[in-house]
């Protein structure tokens, strides 16, 4: 009955929206006062104390199109979306999966493009609900129609949650694995795109990594970037790749206090795009007072959890 209710529904819905052309309507209602992209993506912003010295530096790295490595590019496109270069943004197939998935358990899965998964990234939140889909959906179609497809996934590429506060792949491979973009092996390359599946459980510091990455090699020997003989050898060193984790030596910056610098600049009537360039902040914090405040709230962490661990009588 569930199942009746739910399609019947559904299928009302689409002939109504068919009938009274409020695609369109919906279209333009969400499209209409959107942001250029290039002002959401995560800001290289700099920021320094009063003396010059680095209070923060970004875990964003910005690649062009033609800088990056195309073994990434095919390896993107053949884990997450092999029909990117023949969509409109939206692909049918995935979008009727997606929707027999919503019917038989109520859950919002799959279906999602390359320039979804942007639209999501830039504009909108991780909530699972057919609201945010919906929105998901015309948002990649707009995207689709004002940018070409390469800039859509150099954009997608350079912005991309990829777990730790680590946005792009640029910046992520500095970061897991202390190399430059263009020094990643496949094995690391695929380890890196297996990480979009699940960036927090499954970053290349979490176990759940490796059975992602077997998948991600897999299309890749499918879509004929890896050989079959590349394939097997690096299912032997899968697990094996050395992690760093790496991440430049900065002081800690209240992640309220980052974002209440960038809303006051965005107020002056800065542009974003700039700040993702590496913009330059100078600050009124005083390095001396904020190294003393941070080193006493240390220490009273440091009693509440000495309290916490005294044994039990």
């Amino acid at each position: 009955m569930k199942f009746f209710i739910s399609s019947v529904l559904i299928i009302s819905i689409i002939v109504f929206l068919a009938t009274y052309n409020l695609p369109l309507l919906l279209y333009n209602r969400i499209t209409s006062e959107l942001e250029a992209p290039e002002n959401k993506v995560p800001t290289g912003l700099i920021i320094e104390y009063s003396d010059g010295t680095l209070l923060y530096s970004p875990k964003t790295v910005w690649r062009d199109y033609d800088e990056i490595p195309q073994i990434l590019k095919d390896s993107v496109i053949a884990s997450e979306d092999r029909r990117f270069y023949r969509h409109s943004g939206v692909d049918l197939k995935g979008i009727l999966r997606s929707l027999f998935v919503i019917i038989t358990t109520d859950e919002i899965q799959g279906g999602s493009t390359i320039t979804q998964q942007l639209a999501r990234t830039l504009y909108l939140t991780t909530e699972r609900t057919w609201r945010r889909k919906l929105k998901e959906i015309m948002i990649a179609l707009w995207l689709e129609q004002k940018y070409s497809k390469e800039e859509i996934l150099e954009m997608y590429i350079n912005s991309v949650y990829l777990g730790n506060g680590i946005y792009g792949f640029p910046a992520a491979a500095r970061y897991y694995f202390k190399k430059s973009l263009d020094d990643l092996n496949p094995l690391e390359i695929a380890m890196l795109v297996a990480t979009l599946r699940s960036p927090e459980r499954a970053n290349p510091l979490k176990e759940l990594n490796a059975q992602f990455t077997k998948i991600v090699l897999n299309k890749m020997k499918e879509a004929d970037i890896i050989t079959e003989e590349e394939f097997q050898k690096y299912l032997q060193f899968l697990g094996k790749e050395r992690i760093y984790a790496y991440e430049e030596a900065k002081e800690h910056l209240d992640v309220d206090l980052f974002w209440m610098i960038v809303t006051d600049l965005k107020d002056l009537g800065f542009d974003l795009a700039l700040l993702r360039n590496g913009f330059r902040v100078r600050t009124t914090l005083d390095r001396n007072m904020q190294r003393l405040l941070m080193e006493n709230i240390d220490k009273k962490i440091w009693l509440v959890l000495s309290w916490n661990t005294q044994p039990v009588v």
